[in-house]
């Protein structure tokens, strides 16, 4: 009889570190998402730095919104008929390089890092690859 309340008692353990672990993967799971959303710069500083085992995942997302975000404002600035970008990016500047500036301006201003992380990221180019003169419409 002992033999059997300790079996119910050890599988009542286990069934319980298991449903406190599916509990605490799905907060991180859940952390690890709105990180993934890129809203602020210090979402965007976890998912562009993140050392783990889905660093492969959060680079991809990573390289493929500072993409998104510096086409986006090309893509604006021609629809709005400005003749120039809000900065001059040097030929032959590849995705990493930008990730690379964006990463650096996020470490360099921590106290902005709250912000919209969109308007960070240009921050960071027109700082990086300043233009002769502001933008002009036509």
């Amino acid at each position: 009889m002992l033999n059997s309340i300790f079996r119910t008692s050890r599988r009542v353990a286990v069934v319980g570190c298991f449903v406190l672990s599916l509990g605490s993967a799905q907060s991180l799971a859940a952390q690890e998402q709105r990180h993934l959303l890129m809203a602020t710069g210090n979402d965007a500083l976890t998912t562009c730095t993140t050392d783990s085992q889905d660093s492969i995942m959060a680079a991809s997302i990573c390289l493929a919104w500072t993409n998104g975000v510096r086409d986006g404002h090309y893509m604006t600035m021609m629809t709005l008929g400005f003749s120039r970008p809000m900065w001059c990016e040097p030929a032959n500047v590849t995705n990493g390089q930008n990730r690379d500036i964006f990463v650096k301006f996020l470490r360099d201003n921590p106290v902005r890092r709250h912000e919209n992380a969109n308007l960070l990221f240009l921050d960071a180019l027109m700082a990086a690859f300043p233009c002769q003169d502001s933008p002009s419409a036509d």
